[in-house]
């Protein structure tokens, strides 16, 4: 299972508008135990998917959007 994070409410606006970076401060909760550079799954504060990242733990830019499309990131999005 993919590890993934849960926005406070309100802060999936700027992922709405495809920004993406996803700060510290917009964080809910996490689930799982992602590692640095680990991919995650990223929803809104309803459960609605929005985004897949790579989680950077010591960041004040928590997440970095790989896809705003559900899609495996894997060798294959990188070819």
């Amino acid at each position: 299972m993919t590890p993934a994070i849960y926005l406070v409410k309100g802060r999936d606006k700027s992922l709405r508008r495809m920004h993406p970076w996803v700060f510290s401060r917009g964080i809910n909760k996490v689930e799982g135990s992602p590692e640095l550079g680990e991919t995650v799954d990223v929803f809104a504060d309803n459960g609605q998917w929005l985004a897949k990242a790579a989680y950077s733990p010591n960041s004040q830019i928590r997440a970095r959007v790989w896809s705003f499309e559900n899609t495996p990131i894997d060798k294959a999005f990188f070819c």
